[in-house]
């Protein structure tokens, strides 16, 4: 397995139906195979009495840090109580212990995919100016071209 093959793995996460012996053996954090992961629970039951058990979730949001209440509705998302902020994603706030690893990692997934858009165009764009093209393919492959790019 080659060495960006890997480092894709590790930012973009294993395929369906990838080998679990190949993820184990490039030291992956995802060992389970895709059909183990799906038996799995998602979540744990909370026992707590909380603004959950009340129905209202935005209530109930907590620090991922400390534990303290903190308020999701706020323009700037910040704990009272560790003084953590929190960066939103666009509308979606991101709750975790390190968001910026989170939004680090989304940044290098967009910077992946626009590496792979471009590369895709340019191999339309090789395929468009063939000469035994039917006119009817290179109107689709503009049309391709011009719907991802």
């Amino acid at each position: 397995m080659s060495r960006q093959v890997l480092r894709e793995e590790r930012i973009a996460g294993p395929l369906p139906g990838d080998d679990t012996r190949r993820r184990q053996a490039s030291g992956s954090p995802m060992a389970l195979p895709w059909s183990k992961m799906a038996k799995q629970p998602d979540h744990q039951e909370s026992s707590g009495a909380s603004g959950a058990a009340s129905g209202n979730l935005i209530e109930a949001v907590q620090c991922p840090r400390c534990a303290g209440e903190i308020d999701v509705s706020a323009a700037t998302i910040t704990c009272p109580s560790c003084a953590q902020t929190y960066p939103r994603l666009g509308e979606i706030p991101i709750l975790l212990a390190d968001p910026q690893s989170y939004l680090n990692s989304c940044r290098r997934q967009l910077t992946l995919l626009e590496r792979q858009v471009g590369e895709t165009i340019q191999k339309i764009e090789g395929e468009i100016r063939a000469t035994d093209l039917l006119p009817i393919t290179r109107t689709r492959c503009r049309a391709v071209i011009e719907g991802i790019g």
